[in-house]
């Protein structure tokens, strides 16, 4: 599973899907299940760093894992990130989870300058108008020049 978050995001839930060696979702799994552990591994580090899984609180939990409903969603769970995971200095962090019995499923965590979850704006409307403008019609020189041109001559942003 692959999730593009911003770097230094904190206090996020993930939900991952587990799969039994057969591809269906695994249920009953939890924080002290036989054979249960997680680990994660920041860009540039040569060594893994072990995550000790835990029952969630009322909040957020760093290591809390759940499953979600067994019967609605099977093989759904929730996971808890530490904050340390989404922190840095790198680019990426790949997270591991690991079940007795079970392949372990792992996590791919791009970490952004940006808010990839940012319906508004991505940023761009913190930019003036004319560097607005310079940025999309360069990021989509060949695509849509017409439009860029289109909305410039209405005078909209």
């Amino acid at each position: 599973m692959n999730l593009r978050l911003r770097k230094g995001t904190t206090g996020k839930v993930v939900r991952v899907m587990i799969r039994d060696g057969a591809g269906g979702g695994r249920t009953g799994l939890a924080h002290d299940a036989a054979g249960a552990g997680a680990s994660w591994l920041g860009e540039g580090s040569r060594t893994p760093v072990d995550l000790e899984l835990c029952p969630p609180g009322s909040g957020f939990t760093p290591g809390g894992f759940r499953e979600v409903d067994a019967r609605a969603m099977p093989g759904l769970y929730e996971l808890h990130l530490p904050d340390e995971v989404l922190a840095g200095p790198g680019n990426e962090s790949v997270l591991a989870l690991r079940f007795a019995g079970l392949p372990p499923t792992y996590l791919h965590l791009d970490l952004v300058g940006y808010d990839p979850y940012d319906s508004e704006r991505l940023g761009l409307s913190c930019l003036a108008q004319e560097a607005r403008h310079a940025c999309l019609s360069s990021a989509f020189r060949d695509v849509v020049p017409a439009i860029v041109d289109e909305i410039r001559s209405d005078g909209r942003s």
